[in-house]
């Protein structure tokens, strides 16, 4: 180990824990310690020299230590951890525990139980602050491998060092340390001799708890290898005393919670760049609506809670009110429902949006009531037409249904939607398997057991397909306004969909009279000329060919 190559920012063989958060069972072995193996013919594995561990007590108690926050400024990062059970390390960048794979693949799981150094390559995250967290398996902000039988796994740590090179640290070995200190042996009897006699010393220093590091390694290296017993036929009994009541600790039940921690000023990344750091900017709301920085950590959040939710806060309630006003009438009164800011679009009726947004706070901030005073006043009920203005509310507007409303309807009219209410969700149809991954479970059924669009299965990297010709938004990120396209995509879809033809059969399959259908489908009967169109289409189809046809009528598809 070469302090010069590999400088050490945590040495716990003597530093503290100041700054660490630990949480559980970790404990902090300050000369050396042992634990009790929880079966087997032997009592102890070999002896922990100092450092932090989570399994003194038993391997059954969860443990987690996390290093303070610091800024990387180096390729390297290594440690020399011990560990089993599928425990690990996590490197923790910009609190954001980055999967597996690749660059970000920062996560290491100790190879043995004795300590061993490792390294994570950190030249890709240089500049972004991070802390380290050492946990068992069970408890890893993201899990690594699968936890031992009955629960037991552990983690130690003894160093950590920060440097700019792709090696190791080599592990120290105090047994050649020790017995070359001063001459050579001159034969093989004065070696076993000096060998015996550094035994006794480390045997006395633990006795009477002056031990020293070097004297912990020969230790644990003289019960690894055999050379000392780890145990007497008195020891024995109590062990089997241990083992029969570590034996009784339950496996603990877990869920994900979030952990209080001292805040910090995020630097301003300049014009977006991850790499190009401004100053730190105080906590605050925005300083365009006149917010002061926050000074008292504890009251933070509610200062932040306060400001958004004043009354005399201009944009909380007009977001809002638009939102809503957006959903109702398909067009927000300020058509970037998203952006607010200076590159947004202005208020068509900047009047109307202040009412709104005063009678939604003075009615207490009640989205129910809003929906009620928006869905039974004269311009809601307003039929669409006679006007192309977008932002003339004497009409409602002409809108396209949303993809799930297609769907939806789809199966209503086909007399096959389920309108049962809640259950799990029904899994996603592929329509091919791309984005299908290993260990994936089955494509789920064309209609999706005909269950609602609400009740089907959200996959990031495998959606419908059906309603992502309609615009469904991708589900990795948040819309306020979906897009509404009119592409020949949509049209081919209704023609040649699977869904599409497998409820038209099923529709056919009623034998409705063609007044009826009409009525289903388009809320009206057919005019005389569209009934003798359909009655001669008949003469030479079936009816689930009419009902494909009326499927791909526009006005299947618009509400006016």
């Amino acid at each position: 180990y070469n302090a010069k190559n590999f400088p050490q920012v945590w040495d716990l063989r003597k530093d503290s824990l100041t700054g660490w958060a630990n949480r559980g069972s970790t404990a902090l072995v300050t000369q050396a310690d042992f634990a009790i193996e929880p079966e087997g013919g032997r009592l102890i594995t070999g002896i922990l020299p100092a450092g932090l561990y989570t399994h003194l007590l038993s391997r059954k108690h969860a443990g987690v230590a996390t290093t303070p926050r610091f800024k990387i400024e180096t390729d390297s990062v290594s440690m020399r951890i011990a560990g089993a059970g599928g425990s690990a390390a996590r490197l923790i960048v910009e609190n954001y525990a980055v999967p597996r794979g690749g660059i970000y693949n920062q996560i290491l799981n100790p190879k043995e139980d004795a300590l061993g150094w490792q390294r994570w390559d950190t030249t890709f995250w240089k500049g972004f602050t991070a802390y380290i967290e050492f946990a068992t398996a069970g408890d890893l902000t993201i899990l690594g491998k699968p936890g031992a039988p009955e629960g037991r796994s552990w983690i130690g740590v003894q160093q950590i060092a920060f440097h700019n090179n792709a090696l190791k640290p080599k592990d120290d070995s105090a047994l050649p340390a020790l017995l070359l200190e001063g001459a050579v042996p001159a034969s093989e009897e004065a070696f076993v001799k000096r060998t015996g006699d550094l035994l006794l010393a480390a045997i006395a220093g633990w006795r009477e708890e002056r031990l020293t590091q070097e004297q912990a390694t020969l230790l644990d290296y003289a019960v690894r290898s055999g050379a000392l017993r780890s145990g007497t036929d008195v020891a024995q009994g109590l062990v089997d005393r241990y083992r029969k009541l570590e034996k009784e600790i339950p496996v603990p039940m877990r869920a994900p919670g979030i952990i209080e921690e001292a805040g910090r000023d995020q630097e301003l990344l300049i014009r977006g760049g991850i790499n190009n750091r401004g100053a730190p900017v105080p906590r605050q709301y925005l300083t365009a609506l006149g917010s002061k920085p926050y000074a008292d950590p504890q009251t933070m959040r509610l200062r932040l809670a306060d400001e958004v939710g004043s009354p005399q806060n201009p944009l909380t309630a007009r977001v809002m009110v638009n939102r809503i006003w957006r959903t109702l009438f398909r067009r927000g009164i300020v058509s970037t429902v998203d952006n607010f800011g200076k590159l947004g679009e202005k208020p068509s009726h900047p009047e109307l949006l202040d009412y709104l947004a005063t009678q939604f706070v003075e009615q207490g901030w009640s989205i129910k009531k809003m929906v009620r005073m928006m869905a039974t006043s004269e311009a809601y009920r307003m039929s669409s037409g006679g006007s192309t203005a977008d932002t003339d509310w004497q009409y409602m507007p002409l809108r396209r249904l949303e993809a799930e409303e297609i769907r939806d309807s789809i199966l209503a009219i086909s007399g096959e939607l389920d309108p049962k209410m809640f259950g799990p969700s029904v899994t996603v149809y592929y329509s091919h398997d791309e984005g299908k991954t290993k260990g994936d479970k089955p494509k789920g059924p064309l209609d999706g057991a005909g269950r609602r669009s609400v009740y089907l299965e959200i996959r990031r990297n495998a959606t419908n397909p059906f309603l992502d010709v309609f615009d469904v938004p991708i589900p990795s990120t948040t819309r306020g306004e979906r897009d509404v396209t009119n592409v020949p995509a949509q049209s081919l879809t209704l023609m040649n969909s699977p869904f599409v033809m497998d409820q038209a059969t099923k529709w056919g399959q009623r034998n409705e009279d063609i007044d009826a259908m009409f009525v289903r489908a388009l809320g009206r009967k057919p005019t005389a000329e569209e009934r003798d169109r359909a009655a001669s289409f008949l003469a030479g189809s079936t009816r689930a060919g009419l009902a494909h046809v009326i499927f791909n009528l526009k006005e299947f598809l618009y509400v006016r």
